[in-house]
């Protein structure tokens, strides 16, 4: 029986100081502090006497630890992860009229640890191992005449890797020279509000550097033991258009739109390195991802949703979203061959209607509202994410169905 658990904590504080009408000035902390735990109990011997753990696959073996086990001990996983981290952050916001600008940043340190009382008798813990990062965003929105808005905003990001990368082979052996990943970020839009109507148009760019993947636990070492790479330095650049629109035709009835059409792929050919149980690099080996799309979201996206409202407080409002543009994800790991330069299986279009029915009332004195919801109403059948195979077909293809019609309802009442 695998039993896992964290836990969070932190602090938080925040300053703000007016400096003149025009002019705010916002600085805080944040501190957090994180730990995990996964291990496996023995809660049945299913008729057995005793569980024999030999310690076979354990980094340091049996170290005269007693192979013989009973229901409550700890067999084959005993470890956890502490990571601490701590960030520093401040802005500054100007308003004038109809101009409105910010420019903030942010200074993150983290610290990580992983813990092992299984791979380990002695010493269970690895040495403490310290990444920084920051941030910097800047924007800026003007109003020409009224009800009228542009507006552009830009960032950089460097953020420090993962805990999963920092540790990335099963023990407490750190990865070593693992870079930040880094984000170039930029957006810019219109937006157009008034009575009864409400338009958004927005283009973005994002630029990622130096991300980081693990593959998954199958590449065999010259022993026959397994591993997985590591791949750093990969680039990828997603850009895209987005609109929204609102109107209220009636007093009673809303109706609204969204489309969402990007294009993200992977911009580089890199190299992973392959590790052994002592995260030694052993191997490497070509990774060749350039021009592929990105995989695991759908690209394309369009939708009508809609609200009308019944007897003054009973309201249905439902939502049809369209799916398409949406290739499977890929283990860069596989991508190995020079000459395979295929998408990754793409995932059938498919779309999803929702609807919800909302009721406020009062019970016993109180105000409550009782809401029920149908999903995928229609009853689609589709495949909402999955993982590309060798021949990036859908006969090696493998990934997930997505739920047919559910129903669910709350209620919910608010004491006053």
């Amino acid at each position: 029986h695998f039993l896992a658990g964290h836990s969070w904590n932190g602090l938080i504080s925040r300053f703000e100081y007016t400096i003149d009408e025009s002019l705010k000035l916002t600085a805080g902390i944040h501190l957090r502090q994180f730990r995990s735990s996964l291990k496996q109990k023995l809660t049945d011997l299913l008729g057995g006497d005793f569980y024999i753990d030999d310690y076979a696959w354990a980094i340091e073996g049996a170290q005269g630890r007693n192979p013989v086990k009973s229901v409550g001990d700890i067999i084959k996983v005993h470890n956890g992860a502490i990571n601490p981290s701590g960030t520093f952050f401040g802005q500054i916001d100007y308003h004038r009229k109809n101009f409105n600008a910010f420019f903030s940043s942010s200074l993150t340190s983290s610290w990580y640890q992983r813990w092992d009382k299984y791979n380990y008798v002695n010493d269970v813990y690895s040495e403490v191992i310290r990444k920084s990062g920051f941030d910097v965003k800047t924007g800026v929105s003007y109003s020409p005449v009224r009800n009228h808005r542009i507006y552009a905003n830009a960032g950089y990001f460097s953020r420090v890797p993962y805990h999963k990368y920092i540790f990335g082979n099963f023990s407490n052996v750190p990865t070593r020279n693992i870079s930040n990943e880094r984000v170039e970020s930029a957006e810019i839009g219109y937006e157009f509000s008034k009575v009864p109507t409400y338009l958004r148009l927005n283009g973005y760019l994002t630029v990622w550097q130096d991300k980081n993947f693990l593959s998954n636990e199958y590449i065999q070492l010259e022993n026959s033991t397994s591993t997985r790479a590591l791949v750093t330095g990969l680039d990828a650049r997603h850009s895209g258009l987005e609109a929204e629109i609102e109107h209220q035709l009636t007093r009673y009835l809303k109706l609204g739109g969204i489309l969402s059409s990007g294009n993200w792929k992977w911009k580089n050919d890199v190299s992973a390195v392959l590790f052994n149980d002592n995260n030694t690099a052993v191997d490497t080996v070509n990774v060749y991802a350039n021009g592929l799309y990105v995989g695991g979201t759908p690209q394309f996206i369009a939708g009508l949703t809609g609200n009308l409202m019944l007897l003054r407080k009973f309201s249905v409002s439902g939502n049809w979203i369209y799916y398409d543009k949406h290739y499977a994800s890929f283990d860069p790991a596989l991508r190995s061959n020079p000459g395979d330069r295929s998408q990754a299986f793409k995932i059938p279009a498919y779309s999803v209607l929702d609807l919800h029915v909302d009721f406020p009332f009062l019970m016993f004195e109180q105000q409550a509202r009782f809401s029920l919801s149908c999903y995928n109403v229609l009853n689609d059948k589709h495949i909402i994410r999955g993982e590309d195979g060798l021949d990036h077909s859908s006969e090696t293809f493998r990934g997930f169905w997505g739920f047919g019609r559910t129903f669910s309802f709350s209620l919910r009442i608010s004491f006053q």
